[in-house]
């Protein structure tokens, strides 16, 4: 599997066709990108989707810019040519993935194969931050190996696939046996875990006072709100250590802790180790 870390990142990686058992899974990578960098004009014979994690960036296709702020979603068609040839003011963290989006869309069915045949231009989808947990899944199931990992690909391939199909057709979202403001605040913790989210400012999106969300959250969840952001932070940066390369301090900062001693500590806490051994562990041959 060519995996490849370039050298003009801060972190991060590529996988090109990351398993010859899933040929519909062409490209995958998560990368942290310095001040300062371009993307050449490329195109491919599938789709390409870019999630921006933190930082803007802007894609130009023909004349036309789009830009690119955090939680969005970028959607680059067949054939497209597109291209990020302005240098960016500062450092961005972005997803992405190309996959044969037909492949997938004949074991899941064909009305979500109509969904990205009725998109011959790109999107930009503002809000998308149900895509980020999609990405994820694809990047952890890429960067270690683990048994039936050619099933598990396949599988975190076509849920991406689905996710984006339903992010591009904007359809309905109801909460089922969870009541609508934890959900709503979830969602909005799950899509920026790095921000720091206060209880009145997660109360006041989800439509209801902080101690009947705090309520809420003890009840459905068994944890407050911050605690349950310590948690989502916490096992994003395990799968993020598992990558390599990641300076530990950097990677606190990224999710928003306050110092990467806070960070070391509550990972102790959370995992028994700290990052840096967590990270020997999850490396190749360990």
């Amino acid at each position: 599997m060519p995996f490849d870390r370039p050298a003009d990142l801060l972190a991060g990686f590529i996988a090109t066709r990351p398993d010859p058992e899933v040929p519909e899974l062409i490209m995958v990578g998560e990368q942290w990108a310095p001040r300062g960098q371009r993307i050449g004009a490329h195109s491919h014979e599938d789709w390409e989707f870019y999630y921006q994690v933190e930082g803007l960036s802007r894609w130009r296709v023909a004349r036309r810019t789009y830009e690119i702020q955090a939680g969005a979603l970028f959607a680059a068609p067949p054939g497209v040519r597109h291209e990020m040839p302005e240098h960016q003011r500062g450092e961005h963290h972005y997803c992405f993935v190309a996959v044969d989006v037909a492949r997938c869309a004949r074991r899941i069915g064909s009305d979500v194969a109509e969904v990205f045949l009725k998109s011959s231009e790109p999107r930009v989808i503002e809000s998308a931050g149900e895509a980020r947990a999609a990405f994820q899944t694809l990047v952890r199931e890429v960067s270690i190996v683990r048994p039936w990992r050619a099933a598990a690909l396949r599988m975190a391939t076509d849920a991406f696939v689905l996710e984006v199909a339903r992010l591009l057709s904007g359809g309905e979202q109801r909460a089922l046996g969870r009541h609508p403001a934890v959900t709503r605040a979830l969602r909005l913790m799950e899509q920026e875990p790095e921000r720091a989210w206060r209880v009145p400012v997660l109360a006041r999106l989800a439509g209801c006072s902080p101690a009947h969300l705090t309520e809420l959250f003890r009840r459905e969840l068994g944890a407050t709100p911050h605690q349950h952001l310590l948690t989502l932070r916490l096992e994003r940066a395990a799968e993020l250590l598992a990558l390599g390369e990641i300076p530990v301090t950097h990677l606190a900062l990224t999710l928003g802790f306050s110092s990467g001693q806070h960070f070391a500590a509550a990972f102790r806490r959370r995992f028994g180790h700290s990052p840096r051994q967590h990270a020997r562990r999850a490396a190749p041959g360990s």
